[in-house]
């Protein structure tokens, strides 16, 4: 076998749950944690996510009185659950979390973004967008490791790309923005505290910033790239700097000195769109929103700290519908 097919072996895919109890050893070396008793492939990370969501279902459940629904968009065993009337029929908020890599491409099909249009146009509704990193998008193998040794995350591979699905559906709804890199966010010097956040108070007119100082830290947070120059029909909210003492590459396709953490899409009689905060489960750092239709928003996720908690916690306008999350990753069976 020559290295181009070991490369695929060994990037764009989620870790093992083997690697992850080496790398975060001793914290799963519990009987629970075993071979005995959780699956120990890609498949058993992948059960770590589903867990992380439990607490954020348990909060919001608590404060609406409504249950969360989380749905893949393909589960473990291949079967496709496209988002349709069967997702929306009782929803107000849809969260879609881009967790697919792009050698599977997956792209929103026309009934999705059929049924997803039809369903903003509907009073009080919220769609957040969330495409995950894309580190290691060149062939360039020296600049792979840069990006590499730049997060500092081995359980990322040299080249994770993802969020085509997301892409998709950001591209079909006029949302003007990309997904890049894995960006490490600068500490206050001297200690582990996280840069705080550079925050434009005058754009954020509904005050979903308010008290807000810093992100969650995560090694690798996804650039969100405009891909507009019209200033008018984007609104940044905020920006996280990122650790400059670690080398990362400045292609066209970067930035110098911080990742946009938050903005807004402006559409035509939309002057009020504004960003909204989602839990630090997610561990992501940016968010966008875009009213793509007088009653509808398009939102992308912002992982702030303490998001989770109540009194922070931020819903859809009507607190007695339901929230649905909604994932696109496709499970990738360790081999």
């Amino acid at each position: 076998m020559n290295g181009g097919f070991f490369n695929k072996l060994l990037d764009n895919r989620f870790s093992t749950m083997t690697e992850v109890r080496r790398v975060a050893w001793p914290a799963y070396e519990g009987t629970e944690w075993d071979e005995m008793h959780f699956l120990q492939g890609i498949a058993g990370t992948l059960e770590l996510f589903h867990r992380s969501t439990l607490a954020f279902q348990r909060v919001v459940g608590e404060v609406t009185g409504h249950s969360v629904a989380v749905f893949q968009r393909i589960d473990q065993a291949g079967f496709k659950l496209p988002i349709d009337q069967r997702i929306l029929a009782d929803t107000d908020t849809l969260m879609v979390f881009g967790l697919d890599h792009l050698l599977s491409e997956q792209a929103a099909a026309s009934g999705e973004i059929e049924a997803v249009g039809e369903w903003l146009r509907r009073e009080g509704t919220c769609l957040l967008l969330g495409p995950h990193h894309d580190v290691g998008f060149t062939e360039d193998l020296n600049q792979r490791q840069l990006e590499y040794t730049h997060h500092g995350d081995v359980l990322v591979p040299r080249q994770q790309r993802f969020g085509q699905y997301t892409r998709s559906m950001m591209k079909a709804l006029g949302v003007p923005v990309m997904n890049q890199f894995g960006l490490r966010p600068a500490l206050v010097k001297g200690t582990k505290q996280i840069a705080p956040l550079t925050i434009n108070k005058d754009l954020d007119k509904l005050g979903l910033l308010n008290g807000v100082t810093t992100f969650n830290f995560h090694p690798h947070l996804p650039h969100y790239a405009l891909t507009t120059d019209d200033t008018k029909s984007v609104h940044v909210l905020t920006r996280q700097p990122i650790d400059l003492d670690r080398p990362h590459p400045s292609p066209r396709r970067a930035i110098p000195s911080s990742t946009r953490s938050s903005g807004c899409h402006l559409m035509h009689n939309a002057p009020e769109t504004s960003c909204s905060r989602t839990p630090p489960y997610l561990l992501r750092c940016l968010a966008a929103s875009s009213r793509w239709r007088p009653f509808g928003k398009t939102w992308q996720r912002c992982h702030c700290q303490a998001g989770c908690q109540r009194r922070k916690l931020r819903l859809s306008p009507d607190p007695k519908r339901v929230v649905h999350k909604h994932y696109t990753g496709k499970v990738e069976w360790n081999s």
